[in-house]
């Protein structure tokens, strides 16, 4: 099959082919980080990191019985590495990308609406 030639008056083809000679290293690059990534989730093991722990809360009913709660937790999986996250007073995170981690429902809440959730 023949190549067209460029047509001198087709400015956009021809900012199309220089820009993509331009940044052909930038999409090789961007190739290999999609690699990387994905042979970083293939190595991980599905430990899940309790950051939650026995927070239980003492709360006390109607009656006046002393009731412990504990609180509400999700299990999740960060798709980017974030160090000393304050979320709250006094509460400091820091998540490894890739790693489970069983935390507060509230902190998922707001990792998804972030973007930070591996789906």
């Amino acid at each position: 099959m023949a190549q067209q030639k460029a047509r001198p008056a087709d400015y956009t083809g021809r900012q199309r082919a220089k820009l993509a000679a331009e940044h052909a290293e930038v999409v090789r690059s961007r190739e290999d980080q999609i690699a990387m990534s994905a042979s970083v989730q293939a190595e991980l093991d599905d430990t899940v990191h309790d950051t939650v722990g026995d927070r239980t809360v003492q709360q006390v009913n109607e009656q006046g019985d002393v009731v412990y709660v504990e609180p509400e937790a999700k299990t999740i999986r960060v798709n980017t590495t974030i160090e000393d996250m304050v979320f709250g007073i006094g509460n400091t995170y820091t998540f490894e990308e890739g790693r489970q981690y069983r935390v507060p429902a509230h902190l998922a809440e707001h990792l998804e609406e972030l973007g930070y959730v591996w789906h």
